[in-house]
Parts: structure tokens; sequence; C-alpha cells
């Protein structure tokens, strides 16, 4: 089954985007940090508002 991935291939909570750096995942917010490890996308960090 493959991962599931939005409209604007950003990574969600139930999969993840095929990528080659960094700046193939969602833009990087003060929330939420994504990084590219082993051409997926994942989320690195999430902070407590």
């Amino acid at each position: 089954m493959l991962p599931y991935c939005d409209r604007n291939r950003f990574c969600t909570s139930r999969g993840y985007i095929v990528c080659i750096t960094d700046n193939d995942c969602p833009e990087n917010t003060e929330v939420r940090q994504y990084e590219c490890i082993e051409g997926r996308c994942r989320l690195s960090r999430v902070l407590n508002p």
C-alpha cells in the first residue's frame, strides 16, 4: 500500500513524500521542522504552542 500524501505533497501523519534534500519537504516553521531522511520527509520536531 502506498503512503498517503496530500495534494501539496506535504508530509502527513499517515505517510511521507519522497525527497532528495530537506528543501523537498514542507517549509519549516517555528512549530514544525522537516528533514529528509533516507529519501523520506520526516517531521523532526513539533513544539507545543
